[in-house]
């Protein structure tokens, strides 16, 4: 965490971040804030420096938004007499705990305080009451700053309460017992010293109902109403069930944010029963893998689309997740990039049971005599030479493969003849093409298979709850990869694609051409990669042009 800071004398760990330009006149704290974190284990340090973190993040927040209200913050005196309140009572039960603890505690400190909180300094009394207003109003999520007539009220209180805690201390530390508070107080937020407005009929409107809505307006795919649905349940673990969306504030998503980027990365059965408060909880301090920046992304993203829509219909007053989405260079640099196959990755796929010959139809990880011809065999051939993403080749039909002047090409369209059966999907609008079949993929008989087949060529795959064919597959395929001996986590089926891609600039194919072939849009204006864009002809001779090393190209052919 860049936040977390060692003190270089002591070693101890301090919470640093820096205060936007635009937001230090407001903050009223330098250009830095600091924070002590009382702790020299660094695991200890990194849990506290979230919290803090989040606390931070929300006071930024609040100061962005007054910056564009332009207008102060209305602190009641009911409200500054709440913060003081939640002061006392925090600071008495605190120093009830030490004195019980310890009853023989430094008199001598003490007694300074006693002379500080007095008065007979009057330059360091006013400094110690400025830096427990200071305190209040940070841990409360307050933004106040000196300037503010409220920040010299709130100091005022301060120093006509604090000479009654010290008198309570003394009572103990002479063991007078009667009066020792029972329990902790609860921690003081600006929500529970700033009434929240009335809400509005649609802020009164269950969160889970306005979600329904989003999600039929939205439009949004099977996979993304899954994908929503967890991000959902942990936010009402959050937020204490299905309330109602207009009592939702910032701090609940900045604490939804905190909480999911300590979630640890792998949870057992048991361990996903727990509501995130309560998992979060019971992996306090351990060293564990905690979840990735992409996976809090994704949790955020979803969460951001809801709260922008949600403000658009007047819902909610704000979009209450702006500017909680982790940077998207951050992102970028956390996740793992994807790496092209090398030729010796290649050759030993490609001599492997798989394709060579296999002990039999299930134990395709021996070898043998067994020759296996259906996707498992077909898919990664084609993905290496034609370039098509995984769900394009899956989901391709007969009727797919066709023939033109002389040229065999693949159709990958999402339009289906009658009785085909499964409903085909691109990933964008530029995916629509027309692939020639590389010579390989027509010496190795794949039209000779295509022909066998009506419908679906490849039957065996089934969809999943979201509709797509290869989900299954793409786990098998690793699962063979890693028995194989091709560990790199980063090389996955996708990588074909990767890999077609470095072999077209190989070729010094323009790349007006390998995108045509590949299917991935440019922003240039007059190209144009669907079925008008470069014509058919001219795709097949690049597609000719391209040779893969480390394909076996000999061996395989005599063992099909």
């Amino acid at each position: 965490m860049t936040y977390l800071h060692p003190h270089p004398k002591n070693g101890g760990y301090w919470f640093k971040r820096g205060i936007p330009l635009r937001l230090r006149t407001l903050i009223g704290r330098g250009t830095t804030w600091y924070e002590n974190l009382h702790t020299k284990d660094e695991s200890i340090a990194r849990l506290r420096a979230i919290e803090v973190a989040g606390r931070v993040e929300a006071i930024f927040q609040q100061a962005e938004q007054r910056r564009a209200d332009q207008g102060p913050q209305v602190l009641t005196v009911a409200t500054l007499q709440a913060l003081v309140a939640g002061w006392r009572d925090r600071e008495l039960y605190e120093r009830a705990q030490r004195v019980l603890d310890n009853p023989n505690g430094s008199m001598t400190a003490f007694e300074a305080e006693c002379r500080l909180a007095a008065g007979d300094d009057e330059e360091a009394h006013i400094e110690a009451v400025w830096d427990i207003v200071n305190r209040i109003t940070t841990k409360a999520g307050v933004l106040l700053t000196a300037k503010e007539p409220a920040y010299n009220v709130l100091s005022q209180m301060v120093a006509d309460t604090w000479p009654e805690i010290l008198r309570r201390e003394r009572e103990w530390r002479e063991f007078d017992y009667s009066d020792l508070p029972a329990n902790a107080p609860e921690p003081m937020t600006v929500s529970t010293v700033i009434p929240k407005p009335k809400l509005s009929k649609l802020g009164a409107t269950k969160l889970m109902t306005v979600h329904a809505l989003y999600a039929r307006q939205a439009g949004l795919s099977p996979s993304g109403l899954r994908a929503q649905a967890t991000t959902f349940r942990l936010l009402r673990e959050v937020v204490g069930g299905d309330v109602a969306i207009g009592t939702l504030s910032k701090d609940d998503i900045v604490t939804f944010k905190s909480l999911i980027s300590q979630m640890p990365k792998v949870l057992s059965a048991s361990d996903r029963k727990l509501p995130l408060p309560d998992l979060i909880k019971a992996f306090e301090g351990k060293q564990v893998e905690r979840v990735s920046l992409t996976t809090l992304a994704k949790h955020m993203q979803l969460l951001h689309a809801f709260t922008r829509w949600a403000h658009a219909h007047n819902y909610t007053t704000e979009n209450i997740a702006a500017g909680l989405i982790p940077p998207k260079s951050k992102i970028k640099a956390a996740s793992q990039k994807r790496l092209s196959y090398s030729p010796t990755d290649i050759h030993t796929l490609f001599t492997s049971p798989i394709f060579t010959g296999c002990a039999s139809a299930a134990r395709t990880r021996q070898p043998g005599n067994f020759l296996v011809r259906d996707e498992r065999y077909w898919l990664p051939i084609l993905a290496l030479h034609q370039g098509c993403r995984l769900e394009e080749l899956g989901q391709l039909k007969r009727s797919d493969v066709r023939e033109e002047n002389g040229i065999w090409y693949l159709d990958v369209t999402t339009i289906s003849e009658e009785g085909e059966g499964h409903q085909k999907r691109l990933k964008t609008d530029s995916s629509h093409r027309m692939v020639p079949l590389h010579p390989t993929v027509i010496a190795l008989g794949f039209l000779d298979y295509v022909r066998r087949h009506s419908g679906q060529i490849f039957p065996n795959l089934k969809p999943n709850r979201e509709g797509r064919l290869t989900q299954a597959y793409s786990k098998k395929f690793a699962r063979y990869c890693d028995a194989i001996g091709m560990k790199d986590k980063r090389k996955v089926f996708h990588s074909f694609r990767h890999t077609f891609k470095d072999t077209c600039r190989k070729a010094k194919l323009g790349e007006e051409i390998h995108d045509a072939l590949t299917g991935h849009a440019k922003d240039s204006e007059g190209r144009n990669y669907g079925s008008f864009g470069i014509d058919l002809e001219n795709r097949a001779d690049a597609m000719n042009r391209l040779q893969f090393a480390g394909f076996p190209l000999p061996r395989i052919l005599v063992s099909g």
